[in-house]
């Protein structure tokens, strides 16, 4: 568990609110497709599902984060 924990925030890192986070675009958009939260990670955690509420509050928290751009790789 500890190395998805170490590889998702090496993508983006709710630690470092100050420093740009490149990926946000790509947590957003996997948010908006409902392709996040992975599907195995919600029966063991099943507060990870959010409402329509808690996802809308999460996108536009995320399009505020510093560095917020669609990545261009």
């Amino acid at each position: 568990m500890q190395d998805d924990v170490d590889g998702g925030r090496h993508h983006l890192n709710f630690s470092e609110w100050d420093k740009p986070q490149r990926h946000a675009h790509d947590a957003a958009e996997e948010i908006e497709n409902g392709d996040m939260p992975i599907w195995f990670y919600v029966p063991l955690h099943p507060a990870a599902k959010l409402s329509a509420e808690e996802k809308s509050a999460l996108i536009a928290g995320l399009k505020k984060m510093p560095g917020f751009q669609k990545d261009k790789d």
